[in-house]
């Protein structure tokens, strides 16, 4: 009887062991530790790695660049979810400075509009962001 114990306790942690091994290499968040928001508003389980960010810009000429690397996507992320509510966020659609997509498997799970002051997500009927200037910094390296 001790030994079938003991088996069942190995055989759970190893399961378990198998289970977080596997979600950390195949997923960009953590089922326990995700929390939604009006940035990250998909299933945890959405946001299968490879992630990629395309930043756009349509000032003087139209530019993109794309990050792949997961520490810098993760920053970008923060920074968008620091940015506080605005109010006064009224920019004609000709003000759009430039754009980003978050996308993971070719789909599309963010996508933003920047403009000279805010920014705002698509497909969403939430508030409108203000460009901080750590945001700011962290767009204009790209």
């Amino acid at each position: 009887m001790k030994k079938k114990s003991i088996f069942i306790i190995l055989s759970m942690t190893a399961l378990i062991a198998f289970g977080l091994f596997y979600i950390n290499q195949h997923f960009f968040f953590n089922p326990v530790t995700f929390e939604q928001d009006q940035i990250i508003h998909h299933d945890w389980s959405d946001y299968e790695r490879p992630l990629e960010i395309k930043l756009y810009s349509f000032e003087d000429e139209r530019k993109s660049e794309t990050i792949d690397e997961e520490e810098t996507i993760q920053e970008v992320l923060t920074e968008l979810k620091e940015s506080p509510d605005t109010e006064d966020a009224e920019a004609p659609a000709t003000d759009v400075r430039g754009g980003l997509t978050l996308t993971a498997n070719d789909r599309t799970l963010l996508e933003v509009l920047f403009y000279p002051e805010h920014w705002e997500v698509l497909k969403t009927d939430g508030p409108a962001f203000e460009i901080t200037d750590s945001l700011r910094k962290l767009v204009d390296r790209f």
